[in-house]
């Protein structure tokens, strides 16, 4: 047993008719982001937060799933072009360095993967591939947006195999 919980996921998963046949989503160690299993078999998917029991889903209940990326220019389109520059950034020096980095276009401060989930009243499951601020010109980003992007695009398939049915 790990220390955290049961060391092998699938015995979280035990007498819940639920068989791990996919990782969509793992979670980074020491994280409480949820990991997300797929059970092609049974046509369903799983949550699993730590410390807290699994919960099971039919590739129905996905009502979307998208790719959203902060690169700061919402920040840049919030930006008053007034004021005081030495109080604002003592007041907020982030939203500062994000107005800053908007203007440049080549800065991600957080990319999501967030997944509509149908029958649970404003329900987004927010899956975290981006948390710090990372250069959008690095092969690292590229390939953590190609990740999102796999993982938003299993979603939108299992929403399709289900409403072809």
């Amino acid at each position: 047993m790990g220390i955290f919980g049961k060391s092998n996921p699938k015995d979280a998963f035990e007498g819940m008719g639920f068989e791990i046949t996919d990782t969509l989503y793992d979670t980074p160690p020491m994280s409480m982001a949820p990991t997300v299993y797929q059970d092609e078999k049974h046509h369903k998917w799983a949550v699993r937060i730590p410390g807290q029991e699994p919960r099971i889903f039919d590739y129905s209940d996905v009502e979307g799933s998208d790719v959203v990326e902060d690169d700061g220019t919402d920040a840049l389109k919030n930006a008053s072009a007034k004021g005081d520059m030495f109080g604002k950034f003592i007041e907020n020096p982030m939203l500062l360095s994000k107005q800053n980095a908007g203007k440049r276009g080549n800065t991600c401060f957080s990319l999501t993967v967030m997944v509509q989930v149908r029958g649970i009243e404003d329900s987004l499951l927010k899956l975290p591939f981006i948390t710090r601020r990372t250069d959008k010109n690095t092969e690292v980003y590229r390939r953590i947006l190609k990740q999102a992007e796999t993982v938003r695009d299993e979603f939108r398939s299992m929403a399709k195999e289900a409403n072809a049915k």
